[in-house]
């Protein structure tokens, strides 16, 4: 059986290793699962054939009464007769006190049979590969050839896809890298609209898919009715926005990369963000302050000397670095020893939106250090 294909074991869910196809590895890494990794792009016809095993249809639905007190008589009674396949069929359903529920249908994986949601009777199905390949290439002007796909997720049952294209190279403010890719998504058990953004996260599992999915930036949406299918000018209109409120977040970075902090206000910015006294201005006991210079010190020495934020030190950039990547990495995380891991901490944090909140704190920060210095103000978030 094809490692994509529905062998017995796979035949109700699609794993990390097998419902994954992760492009670009060679510049980007590999997932921890292994599988699916291809060096640049991931090719076309994989990501279609992988899409392909979730192909849904519509079902009519059927609800069963209590059959009627002479059932045996009456089928008897149709031993023999002249009616046509269609009224046999309709008279035993009548007979056995089956009845159609014509206000519903069922959405059904064609290969295998499963229920993905009862929806209404005006539910238009979005196949995977049509709304996340077929549609993408009409957004951004371009061919099954020149497509740069650089992950395909679709796990669970099939219930929930993403395709992420991505430009290889992104975009670099100052000599830090963003990749902001176009990211497409739609769900047959209507857990996700259908919808296509500007992401800046990597999505290489249903997590990250999700925090794709529920992060800030606009979605271009199509329901799953009627009539409501990709109007393209109007979709490459919001996607146009989103790559200019892109160019918007490009000029703050490269703001706050030439805004210069020097060593006496970065002190100032910990006492604000980390105080060790409380809102009285009382000093706090030992155990308390144990924790805050633990937190100070993880943050001063990303700033200065980790390399995911050294090259920055000096700047209000580097600051907001230094914090957001100390409390994703450094920070203690409480839960984590109940079976729940750092990273998935770290993946609920981003759908929460946590780390922004983290930046817009640090910013305010750097705000009020600035006020005490006479500066003027610098951006209110990130």
């Amino acid at each position: 059986m094809s490692k994509y294909g529905l062998a017995d074991s796979e035949r109700y869910g699609l794993g990390l290793q097998n419902g994954t196809l992760i492009g670009d590895v060679e510049t980007k890494g590999t997932s921890w699962w292994g599988g699916g990794h291809f060096s640049g792009a991931v090719p076309i016809d994989e990501a279609r054939r992988l899409l392909g095993l979730s192909d849904a249809s519509l079902r009519r639905i059927f609800d069963e009464d209590m059959p009627v007190p002479d059932l045996h008589e009456q089928l008897a009674a149709l031993n023999g007769s002249t009616m046509s396949y269609g009224e046999l069929q309709q008279a035993l359903r009548n007979l056995l006190g089956i009845r159609e529920l014509e206000d519903y249908r069922s959405v059904v994986n064609v290969h295998n049979g499963h229920v993905y949601q009862v929806a209404s009777e005006g539910y238009v199905i979005h196949q995977y590969n049509e709304v996340l390949l077929d549609n993408v290439m009409l957004l951004i002007d371009t061919s099954d050839v020149d497509l740069h796909i650089s992950s395909v997720t679709n796990l669970g049952r099939g219930q929930q896809a993403v395709v992420q294209v991505a430009p290889p190279d992104g975009i670099t403010v100052g000599g830090d890298r963003f990749l902001f890719t176009v990211a497409a998504f739609t769900s047959h058990d209507g857990s996700w609209a259908t919808g296509y953004k500007i992401v800046i996260i990597r999505i290489v599992c249903d997590n990250t898919g999700d925090a794709a999915y529920r992060g800030g930036s606009p979605m271009y949406r199509i329901k799953h009715t009627r009539n409501s299918g990709l109007k393209v000018a109007e979709a490459r209109d919001l996607l146009g926005l989103m790559f200019d409120s892109m160019d918007d977040f490009a000029a703050e970075v490269d703001m706050l990369q030439n805004v210069e902090v020097t060593d006496r206000q970065f002190g100032v910015v910990l006492d604000k963000l980390y105080p060790l006294v409380d809102a009285n201005g009382v000093e706090l006991s030992d155990r308390s302050k144990t924790m805050v210079t633990t937190k100070r010190e993880q943050v001063v020495g990303m700033y200065k000397f980790d390399m995911r934020v050294a090259p920055w030190t000096g700047s209000a950039w580097g600051v907001v670095q230094a914090v957001n990547t100390a409390t994703q990495h450094k920070f203690t995380i409480r839960g984590t020893n109940k079976g729940i891991t750092r990273q998935d901490r770290q993946i609920q944090s981003a759908i929460n939106g946590k780390f922004h909140d983290v930046d817009t704190t640090t910013i305010k920060a750097i705000n009020d250090m600035r006020e005490t210095f006479g500066l003027s103000q610098v951006l209110t978030s990130v």
